[in-house]
């Protein structure tokens, strides 16, 4: 009988165990995890703080950033158009938190080499558009030395935060860790925050974190939206420096050898369905669930829950607990709106917009880096 491509799958999958295949090994020596060792030294400051921020999290790992030098001490910052996810969000309001994300630890890390970072948000108007992310900068950003500026203590966990992907032990999180956690993100005036860590909210806030990751895999545009930004192999992952890489090369090799550019993209194969039973183990195990709110949707507003999500995210790290978005519970696309409707009326308020869910919970083992894009790709030189 010869041997098919879901027979030699399951030979695999059943030779080792899935659970450690699916989590993988990669080596933290490679060039794309190279930036997480720290910045290069480099006699402009600019380009040591723009190091630092690519290690800020990003819907899909795609690193949304452009940054334009001007002069001596200004840099322009830019949602790069070529880095976006149009299906699952078509407004872009996940790749404008993500610009927060690279503000907030930007700022951080200036604070932490002693300047001050005054940041005006999209001094050209916002953008509205993908054309418009090339003439509209997120933000222009300008550095003074400033001796009166402390190092901030968050920035210490910068090399240590994570997104994760596995599923949590089953220890809660003690009440100082939970305020902790919370201050951190209320720190940024306009955002709201809030928690659950039992009752039935909490478990109707599960089932509907579970439907959103189940209705990624069975949208067929959204799984293939999905796959483009999924890294199975050692070149892959050295030549895109981004995205998603959800198994070892042991097992990513084979899969992309075998699947092609189908990989992940047919709901009804074994691939997938023993993928999507891993991932449902997330929400299971949270410990708490969080979310963040603002009382309108502007692009400013969208800034302000990234950088409220950044001080959270090196919060958890410092903390060693694990955090993750369930950025599938609010996604753009047709077929998600149910779950994002439940998810409003269940957290938000009168005139509130819910921005971001996530989990919270402690970490079982350390969570793998994830690959960054080479500074030297962000930057780019003002023109005329």
């Amino acid at each position: 009988m010869p041997l098919t491509r879901r027979g030699f799958l399951t030979g695999l999958l059943t030779a080792a165990s899935a659970p450690a295949l699916l989590s993988g090994c990669i080596g933290d020596d490679d060039d794309a995890y190279g930036p997480w060792q720290g910045p290069a030294p480099d006699r402009d400051v600019r380009v040591r703080l723009t190091a630092w921020a690519s290690l800020a999290p990003s819907s899909l790992n795609l690193q949304p950033w452009t940054v334009m030098l001007e002069g001596d001490s200004t840099l322009h910052l830019l949602a790069d158009p070529e880095r976006l996810h149009p299906v699952t969000d078509p407004t872009f309001r996940q790749t404008t938190i993500s610009q927060g994300t690279f503000l907030e630890l930007l700022s951080l890390a200036a604070a932490a080499e002693g300047y001050r970072a005054t940041i005006t948000l999209f001094p050209e108007g916002p953008y509205q558009t993908a054309r418009e992310m090339k003439t509209h900068p997120v933000a222009t950003v300008t550095l003074e030395r400033d001796a009166a500026v402390l190092p901030p203590g968050l920035f210490a966990a910068v090399r240590t935060r994570r997104t994760s992907q596995q599923p949590f032990s089953l220890r809660a999180l003690t009440s100082a860790e939970r305020t902790a956690l919370l201050a951190e993100a209320r720190s940024v005036p306009g955002v709201g925050v809030g928690y659950l860590d039992r009752g039935p909210a909490f478990e109707r806030l599960r089932a509907l974190a579970l439907e959103g990751l189940r209705l990624e895999t069975a949208t067929d545009e959204v799984a293939k939206e999905m796959a483009r930004f999924i890294r199975l192999t050692p070149d892959e992952v050295a030549r895109r420096r981004d995205g998603k890489v959800p198994l070892s090369y042991a097992m990513g090799v084979p899969i992309r050898m075998l699947y092609g550019s189908y990989a992940f993209t047919d709901p009804e194969s074994y691939l997938l369905r023993t993928t999507m039973a891993r991932v449902a183990a997330q929400p299971e195990t949270a410990a708490a669930f969080a979310w963040m709110v603002t009382a309108e949707n502007s692009r400013e507003d969208q800034i302000r829950v990234g950088r409220a999500y950044m001080r959270l995210d090196l919060q958890a790290a410092a903390l060693g607990l694990g955090i993750q978005p369930l950025s599938g519970t609010l996604a753009g696309y047709p077929q998600a709106q149910p779950v994002r409707r439940d998810v409003e009326e269940l957290l938000a308020g009168p005139g509130q917009q819910v921005q971001m869910l996530f989990r919270l919970g402690k970490l079982a083992r350390p969570d793998r880096l994830t690959p960054r894009r080479a500074v030297t790709d962000l930057i780019v030189k003002a023109t005329g």
